[in-house]
């Protein structure tokens, strides 16, 4: 399988594709927050935007948001490229960090870094409690599918 650099456009394009591939299998059924098992939802959302600086590609400025509205019940955030006029807030870290949070998933690193300024935060900060970070074992089986084909696809 090709994997592609993080946040490259290439990369942005393989999430696209596979975030196209699950959108039915993973939207809440009935728009009530709960996910196709019947497993309660994580509510409504957030939509940050997000500057990442530092890239080690020919973009050193990296705009984009990450959306977890859509596929909230399962806990799957949307990250794409451009800002967007609905955001709650505004995040501009590091390369080296949005990769760390993203490939490790792991909420510690993530509060850390804005407790000790590498996440510079605009906006509602009180959003970001509602951001969603999941481990694997709490997952939807086919949200945990889904996040390790794009494990697979990120280098």
């Amino acid at each position: 399988m090709e994997s592609f650099e993080f946040l490259s456009p290439e990369w942005i394009a393989a999430v696209r594709a596979l975030r196209e591939e699950y959108r039915d299998r993973l939207a809440p059924s009935g728009g009530d927050g709960s996910d196709p098992g019947g497993q309660p939802g994580l509510g409504a959302g957030v939509v940050a935007n997000v500057v990442v600086t530092g890239a080690p590609f020919d973009r050193p400025r990296i705009e984009g948001h990450v959306d977890t509205t859509t596929m909230a019940a399962m806990g799957v955030p949307a990250i794409d490229e451009g800002h967007r006029s609905d955001a709650d807030l505004t995040m501009e870290l590091p390369y080296d960090l949005a990769r760390g949070i993203f490939c490790r998933r792991d909420p510690q690193v993530f509060f850390e870094a804005v407790f000790t300024g590498r996440v510079k935060v605009t906006g509602d900060s009180s959003k970001l409690l509602q951001i969603p970070v999941l481990s694997a074992a709490e997952l939807h089986p086919l949200a945990a599918e889904l996040t390790r084909r794009l494990d697979e696809i990120t280098r």
